[in-house]
């Protein structure tokens, strides 16, 4: 995964979520770690795009952290790595659409 495509915020909250995985002696990097680092972004969009839908942020956040305390515990991790909903393996070029890959697969994050 090439960080340097990501905007400084996205660069952030990836950093604090493996972080908070280390912490929290994950094994793995999961979307609820990367969601509960977004939404403690100050002035970050996550926060203001659940606002705007009418949802709160502070009781996600909660439900984000019960749902950390569920997950299995290793000794002493030095380093996670990304879990199955966060690594993604580019789809390869279809023949029905010209040799281009889907509209859905071109818009994924890919880490390696």
């Amino acid at each position: 995964m090439d960080l340097n495509r990501f905007t400084e915020k996205m660069q952030e909250a990836l950093q604090s979520a493996q972080s908070r995985a280390i912490r929290r002696s994950h094994q793995q990097l999961d979307v609820e770690h990367l969601l509960a680092a977004l939404l403690e972004q100050e002035s970050g969009l996550a926060g203001a795009i659940l606002a705007k839908a009418g949802a709160s942020a502070e009781l996600l956040g909660q439900r984000l952290e019960q749902e950390l305390d569920r997950m299995p515990k290793v000794n002493r991790p030095d380093r996670c790595a990304a879990g199955p909903d966060l690594r993604h393996r580019p789809a390869q070029p279809s023949p029905h659409t010209g040799g281009r890959r889907s509209q859905e697969a071109q818009g994924r994050i890919c880490f390696g």
